[in-house]
Protein backbone atom coordinates (compact mmCIF):
# COMPACT_ATOMS: atom_id res chain seq x y z
CA UNK A 1 0.00 0.00 0.00
CA UNK A 2 2.82 1.94 1.05
CA UNK A 3 4.36 1.86 -2.39
CA UNK A 4 1.01 2.36 -3.97
CA UNK A 5 0.91 5.89 -2.53
CA UNK A 6 4.43 6.68 -3.27
CA UNK A 7 3.48 6.05 -7.04
CA UNK A 8 0.82 7.89 -6.85
CA UNK A 9 2.66 11.05 -5.30
CA UNK A 10 5.39 10.42 -7.94
CA UNK A 11 2.50 10.50 -10.80
CA UNK A 12 0.82 14.11 -9.14
CA UNK A 13 4.60 15.59 -9.38
CA UNK A 14 5.40 14.50 -12.86
CA UNK A 15 1.97 16.00 -14.01
CA UNK A 16 2.29 19.69 -11.59
CA UNK A 17 5.90 19.42 -13.02
CA UNK A 18 4.66 19.04 -16.91
CA UNK A 19 1.84 21.93 -16.87
CA UNK A 20 3.89 24.08 -14.03
CA UNK A 21 6.48 24.81 -16.60
CA UNK A 22 4.09 25.58 -19.69
CA UNK A 23 1.50 27.64 -17.43
CA UNK A 24 4.23 30.05 -16.30
CA UNK A 25 5.55 30.50 -19.94
CA UNK A 26 1.91 31.05 -20.94
CA UNK A 27 2.24 33.83 -18.16
CA UNK A 28 5.29 35.55 -19.21
CA UNK A 29 3.57 35.80 -22.58
CA UNK A 30 0.49 37.63 -21.23
CA UNK A 31 2.93 40.11 -19.10
CA UNK A 32 4.99 40.65 -22.39
CA UNK A 33 1.52 41.99 -24.02
CA UNK A 34 0.46 45.08 -24.64
CA UNK A 35 -2.98 46.22 -23.57
CA UNK A 36 -4.43 48.21 -26.77
CA UNK A 37 -8.31 48.05 -25.54
CA UNK A 38 -10.29 50.99 -23.41
CA UNK A 39 -10.43 51.67 -19.78
CA UNK A 40 -12.33 48.57 -18.77
CA UNK A 41 -10.23 45.80 -20.66
CA UNK A 42 -6.92 47.56 -20.05
CA UNK A 43 -8.11 47.29 -16.26
CA UNK A 44 -9.29 43.50 -16.98
CA UNK A 45 -5.87 42.65 -17.81
CA UNK A 46 -4.15 44.08 -14.97
CA UNK A 47 -6.56 42.56 -12.58
CA UNK A 48 -6.44 38.61 -14.03
CA UNK A 49 -2.90 39.19 -14.26
CA UNK A 50 -2.70 40.08 -10.71
CA UNK A 51 -4.58 37.22 -9.78
CA UNK A 52 -2.80 34.68 -12.08
CA UNK A 53 0.11 35.63 -9.87
CA UNK A 54 -1.61 34.61 -6.53
CA UNK A 55 -2.84 31.66 -7.71
CA UNK A 56 0.45 29.89 -9.24
CA UNK A 57 2.92 31.45 -6.53
CA UNK A 58 0.65 31.05 -3.25
CA UNK A 59 -1.70 28.32 -4.46
CA UNK A 60 -0.35 26.42 -7.43
CA UNK A 61 -3.87 26.70 -8.62
CA UNK A 62 -2.81 25.82 -12.13
CA UNK A 63 -6.39 25.56 -13.27
CA UNK A 64 -7.88 28.73 -12.12
CA UNK A 65 -4.71 30.08 -13.38
CA UNK A 66 -5.17 29.20 -16.99
CA UNK A 67 -8.40 30.53 -17.34
CA UNK A 68 -7.04 33.78 -15.80
CA UNK A 69 -4.33 33.79 -18.18
CA UNK A 70 -6.77 33.21 -21.63
CA UNK A 71 -8.96 36.00 -19.98
CA UNK A 72 -5.86 38.52 -19.84
CA UNK A 73 -4.61 37.99 -22.88
CA UNK A 74 -8.25 38.58 -24.69
CA UNK A 75 -8.44 41.67 -22.60
CA UNK A 76 -5.05 42.87 -23.90
CA UNK A 77 -5.99 42.50 -27.43
CA UNK A 78 -8.48 45.20 -27.07
CA UNK A 79 -11.51 42.28 -26.15
CA UNK A 80 -13.76 41.36 -23.46
CA UNK A 81 -13.56 38.29 -21.82
CA UNK A 82 -16.93 37.46 -20.16
CA UNK A 83 -17.59 36.96 -16.13
CA UNK A 84 -17.63 33.28 -15.56
CA UNK A 85 -21.35 32.43 -15.59
CA UNK A 86 -22.96 30.42 -12.68
CA UNK A 87 -25.79 28.75 -14.91
CA UNK A 88 -23.25 26.91 -17.26
CA UNK A 89 -23.42 23.83 -16.18
CA UNK A 90 -20.27 22.74 -15.78
CA UNK A 91 -20.62 25.47 -12.97
CA UNK A 92 -23.85 24.85 -11.66
CA UNK A 93 -23.42 21.37 -10.74
CA UNK A 94 -20.47 22.20 -8.92
CA UNK A 95 -21.51 24.22 -6.36
CA UNK A 96 -23.08 24.11 -3.06
CA UNK A 97 -26.68 24.26 -2.30
CA UNK A 98 -26.21 26.94 -0.04
CA UNK A 99 -23.58 29.30 -2.41
CA UNK A 100 -25.38 28.54 -5.74
CA UNK A 101 -28.03 31.17 -4.70
CA UNK A 102 -25.30 33.86 -3.78
CA UNK A 103 -23.37 33.62 -6.82
CA UNK A 104 -26.32 33.35 -9.35
CA UNK A 105 -27.69 36.74 -7.41
CA UNK A 106 -24.33 38.10 -7.41
CA UNK A 107 -23.94 37.36 -11.13
CA UNK A 108 -27.49 38.48 -11.92
CA UNK A 109 -26.51 42.11 -9.92
CA UNK A 110 -23.35 42.53 -11.72
CA UNK A 111 -24.59 41.75 -15.33
CA UNK A 112 -27.52 44.23 -14.34
CA UNK A 113 -24.91 47.07 -13.92
CA UNK A 114 -22.84 46.11 -16.49
CA UNK A 115 -25.54 46.41 -19.21
CA UNK A 116 -26.62 49.59 -17.70
CA UNK A 117 -22.88 51.04 -18.67
CA UNK A 118 -21.41 50.68 -15.47
CA UNK A 119 -18.05 49.12 -17.18
CA UNK A 120 -17.70 53.05 -18.62
CA UNK A 121 -18.69 55.09 -15.77
CA UNK A 122 -16.10 52.75 -13.57
CA UNK A 123 -14.42 50.94 -15.48
CA UNK A 124 -11.60 50.34 -12.94
CA UNK A 125 -13.92 49.07 -10.54
CA UNK A 126 -15.93 47.02 -13.04
CA UNK A 127 -12.87 45.05 -13.70
CA UNK A 128 -12.09 44.26 -10.18
CA UNK A 129 -15.81 43.10 -9.68
CA UNK A 130 -15.31 40.96 -12.62
CA UNK A 131 -12.57 39.56 -11.18
CA UNK A 132 -13.18 38.76 -8.09
CA UNK A 133 -16.11 37.19 -8.89
CA UNK A 134 -14.47 35.12 -11.10
CA UNK A 135 -12.20 34.49 -8.26
CA UNK A 136 -15.31 33.75 -6.03
CA UNK A 137 -16.95 30.91 -8.38
CA UNK A 138 -13.49 29.52 -9.61
CA UNK A 139 -12.67 28.59 -5.93
CA UNK A 140 -16.41 27.36 -5.31
CA UNK A 141 -16.13 25.19 -8.16
CA UNK A 142 -12.10 24.46 -7.19
CA UNK A 143 -13.86 23.06 -3.81
CA UNK A 144 -16.03 20.75 -5.11
CA UNK A 145 -12.93 19.38 -7.50
CA UNK A 146 -10.47 18.60 -5.00
CA UNK A 147 -13.17 17.72 -2.02
CA UNK A 148 -12.04 20.79 0.25
CA UNK A 149 -12.42 24.62 0.58
CA UNK A 150 -10.54 27.42 0.60
CA UNK A 151 -12.80 29.18 2.45
CA UNK A 152 -10.35 32.02 3.64
CA UNK A 153 -9.95 32.43 -0.24
CA UNK A 154 -13.74 32.60 -0.55
CA UNK A 155 -14.40 35.09 1.88
CA UNK A 156 -11.71 36.99 0.58
CA UNK A 157 -12.79 37.21 -3.22
CA UNK A 158 -16.81 37.43 -1.98
CA UNK A 159 -15.34 40.74 -0.22
CA UNK A 160 -13.43 41.92 -2.86
CA UNK A 161 -16.98 42.10 -5.50
CA UNK A 162 -18.91 42.95 -3.04
CA UNK A 163 -17.16 45.93 -2.22
CA UNK A 164 -16.37 46.70 -6.03
CA UNK A 165 -19.15 46.08 -7.29
CA UNK A 166 -20.96 48.59 -4.76
CA UNK A 167 -18.29 51.42 -5.74
CA UNK A 168 -19.59 50.75 -9.38
CA UNK A 169 -23.27 51.31 -8.14
CA UNK A 170 -22.53 54.26 -6.23
CA UNK A 171 -20.56 55.89 -8.95
CA UNK A 172 -23.61 55.76 -11.60
CA UNK A 173 -24.16 59.54 -12.93
CA UNK A 174 -26.93 61.10 -12.43
CA UNK A 175 -29.89 61.24 -14.68
CA UNK A 176 -29.10 63.58 -17.86
CA UNK A 177 -32.41 66.30 -18.05
CA UNK A 178 -35.04 65.67 -20.34
CA UNK A 179 -34.22 65.75 -23.95
CA UNK A 180 -36.48 68.00 -25.94
CA UNK A 181 -39.37 67.25 -27.36
CA UNK A 182 -38.58 65.04 -31.17
CA UNK A 183 -39.49 66.72 -34.08
CA UNK A 184 -43.18 65.49 -35.41
CA UNK A 185 -42.32 62.94 -38.13
CA UNK A 186 -42.05 63.24 -41.47
CA UNK A 187 -45.27 62.32 -43.65
CA UNK A 188 -45.31 58.73 -44.48
CA UNK A 189 -44.39 57.52 -48.02
CA UNK A 190 -46.67 55.58 -49.49
CA UNK A 191 -46.33 51.99 -50.61
CA UNK A 192 -45.55 49.34 -50.95
CA UNK A 193 -46.97 47.59 -54.10
CA UNK A 194 -46.59 44.47 -55.20
CA UNK A 195 -45.98 43.29 -58.37
CA UNK A 196 -47.24 39.65 -59.03
CA UNK A 197 -45.54 36.75 -61.55
CA UNK A 198 -46.95 33.43 -62.93
CA UNK A 199 -44.85 30.54 -62.14
CA UNK A 200 -41.34 30.41 -63.23
CA UNK A 201 -41.65 33.61 -65.33
CA UNK A 202 -39.83 37.24 -64.96
CA UNK A 203 -41.60 39.14 -67.16
CA UNK A 204 -44.31 41.88 -65.91
CA UNK A 205 -47.94 40.68 -66.51
CA UNK A 206 -50.07 42.80 -68.85
CA UNK A 207 -51.95 42.76 -65.82
CA UNK A 208 -49.53 44.32 -63.47
CA UNK A 209 -48.73 47.21 -65.15
CA UNK A 210 -51.05 49.32 -63.72
CA UNK A 211 -49.29 48.60 -60.35
CA UNK A 212 -46.08 50.00 -62.12
CA UNK A 213 -48.64 52.86 -63.12
CA UNK A 214 -49.09 53.61 -59.65
CA UNK A 215 -45.98 53.21 -58.60
CA UNK A 216 -44.65 55.95 -60.96
CA UNK A 217 -47.35 58.44 -60.76
CA UNK A 218 -46.56 58.23 -56.25
CA UNK A 219 -42.93 59.14 -57.25
CA UNK A 220 -44.09 61.79 -59.37
CA UNK A 221 -45.48 63.44 -55.82
CA UNK A 222 -43.33 61.76 -52.91
CA UNK A 223 -40.03 62.25 -54.67
CA UNK A 224 -38.24 59.18 -52.98
CA UNK A 225 -34.66 59.51 -52.60
CA UNK A 226 -34.48 55.44 -54.06
CA UNK A 227 -37.14 53.46 -54.95
CA UNK A 228 -36.22 49.91 -53.75
CA UNK A 229 -37.27 46.56 -56.02
CA UNK A 230 -37.10 43.33 -54.24
CA UNK A 231 -37.75 40.27 -55.80
CA UNK A 232 -38.92 36.50 -54.36
CA UNK A 233 -40.56 33.52 -55.77
CA UNK A 234 -42.20 30.84 -54.36
CA UNK A 235 -40.78 27.30 -52.75
CA UNK A 236 -40.57 25.46 -56.13
CA UNK A 237 -37.63 24.72 -57.32
CA UNK A 238 -33.94 24.87 -55.75
CA UNK A 239 -33.11 27.47 -53.68
CA UNK A 240 -29.82 28.48 -55.60
CA UNK A 241 -32.46 28.72 -58.81
CA UNK A 242 -35.45 30.66 -56.86
CA UNK A 243 -32.45 33.51 -55.52
CA UNK A 244 -31.63 33.82 -59.45
CA UNK A 245 -35.33 33.71 -60.68
CA UNK A 246 -35.88 36.70 -57.81
CA UNK A 247 -33.29 38.03 -59.26
CA UNK A 248 -34.64 38.83 -62.79
CA UNK A 249 -38.07 39.40 -61.53
CA UNK A 250 -36.72 42.66 -59.73
CA UNK A 251 -34.65 43.71 -62.99
CA UNK A 252 -38.21 43.69 -64.81
CA UNK A 253 -40.07 45.31 -62.58
CA UNK A 254 -36.98 47.81 -62.16
CA UNK A 255 -36.68 48.39 -65.65
CA UNK A 256 -40.73 48.74 -66.10
CA UNK A 257 -40.39 51.43 -63.58
CA UNK A 258 -37.83 53.31 -65.85
CA UNK A 259 -40.03 52.48 -68.93
CA UNK A 260 -43.23 53.94 -67.44
CA UNK A 261 -41.19 57.29 -66.56
CA UNK A 262 -39.79 56.73 -63.07
CA UNK A 263 -37.20 59.34 -62.63
CA UNK A 264 -34.12 59.04 -59.77
CA UNK A 265 -32.23 56.10 -58.23
CA UNK A 266 -34.07 52.59 -58.65
CA UNK A 267 -32.41 49.58 -55.96
CA UNK A 268 -33.18 45.98 -56.89
CA UNK A 269 -32.62 43.40 -54.13
CA UNK A 270 -33.46 39.35 -54.37
CA UNK A 271 -34.04 37.19 -51.76
CA UNK A 272 -35.22 34.05 -53.60
CA UNK A 273 -37.62 32.00 -51.51
CA UNK A 274 -36.92 33.75 -48.09
CA UNK A 275 -39.60 35.44 -46.75
CA UNK A 276 -42.32 34.53 -47.93
CA UNK A 277 -45.92 36.35 -47.79
CA UNK A 278 -47.77 33.33 -47.73
CA UNK A 279 -45.84 30.24 -45.07
CA UNK A 280 -46.16 27.47 -47.50
CA UNK A 281 -44.41 23.98 -47.20
CA UNK A 282 -41.27 23.25 -49.89
CA UNK A 283 -42.09 22.84 -53.41
CA UNK A 284 -45.75 24.68 -53.22
CA UNK A 285 -46.75 27.08 -56.01
CA UNK A 286 -48.23 29.77 -54.44
CA UNK A 287 -48.70 33.68 -56.90
CA UNK A 288 -48.76 35.68 -53.62
CA UNK A 289 -44.90 34.23 -52.85
CA UNK A 290 -44.03 35.54 -56.61
CA UNK A 291 -43.70 38.85 -56.21
CA UNK A 292 -41.80 41.80 -56.36
CA UNK A 293 -42.08 44.22 -53.73
CA UNK A 294 -41.31 48.21 -54.38
CA UNK A 295 -40.67 50.16 -51.27
CA UNK A 296 -39.96 53.96 -51.37
CA UNK A 297 -36.69 54.90 -49.43
CA UNK A 298 -36.63 58.72 -47.56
Amino acid sequence: MRTLKLLAAAVLLTALGACGPLTSERLADAKAMKPSGNAFQTALYNGYIASVNYELGQLMNIRIAELQIDKAMMAAKGQTPAADDPNNPEYSSRMRADQAPLLKSAYSRMMTVFNAGGTTWAPQKAAEAQVAYDCWLQHEVEGWIKGGYHTLKLAECKAAFEAAIAAVEAAKPTAAPAPAPAPAPAAKLPGPWTVLFDWDKFNVRKDQQSVINQVVAASKDAKPSVINVTGHTDTTGTPAYNLRLSQRRADSVAKALKAAGATGLVATYWVGEDDLAVPTGPQKREEKNRRAVVVFGK
